[in-house]
């Protein structure tokens, strides 16, 4: 039982973090292409 509950935190846990990877990449391609349009 515990060692369900451990595993399904985990991918809980893998899922936020690759949400949080793709958010970053997105924002950084964001904010280069702001940046390319000012100059």
């Amino acid at each position: 039982m515990t060692y369900f509950l451990t595993c399904q935190f985990t991918e809980i846990v893998a899922n936020i973090n690759s949400l949080a990877l793709v958010e970053t990449v997105s924002l950084k391609y964001i904010i280069d292409y702001i940046i390319f349009e000012l100059y």
